[in-house]
C-alpha cells in the first residue's frame, strides 16, 4: 500500500490510497466520521479495475492530519480485534 497527501490545508486533507482495494478506504472512512471535529469524510475510486482510491476529510476544528491518523488507528485497532477473534475461532473448530 502506498498512501500519497495529494492536498492539505488547514482544514482539508486529500490522500491517494494505492495498491489497495477500496475496502481499506472505507473501513478508515467509517472511523473517520466518528469524529466529532470531522464535517466531511468521503472516499472515491479512481476506476474499478485500478487499485487507486481517494479519501478526502474536512474538519470544522483541528488539524485535518491529526485527525486521519487518529481514524486511520482506530481502523487498524479494528482489524487487530478481527484478527484475535479469527484465531480463537479456528482454535476452537480443531
Amino acid at each position: 500500500m502506498q498512501l500519497k497527501v495529494t492536498n492539505v490545508s488547514e482544514k482539508d486533507i486529500m490522500i491517494e490510497v494505492e495498491d489497495e482495494d477500496i475496502a481499506i478506504a472505507h473501513v478508515v472512512h467509517k472511523h473517520l466520521l466518528q469524529n466529532e471535529n470531522v464535517v466531511f469524510a468521503g472516499v472515491a475510486p479512481y476506476h474499478p479495475l485500478i487499485k487507486k482510491s481517494v479519501i478526502r476529510l474536512q474538519t470544522k476544528k483541528g488539524d485535518p492530519v491529526k485527525a486521519f491518523v487518529e481514524g486511520s488507528e482506530e481502523a487498524a485497532n479494528l482489524a487487530k480485534k478481527i484478527s484475535t477473534e479469527i484465531n480463537k475461532a479456528l482454535k476452537t473448530a480443531e
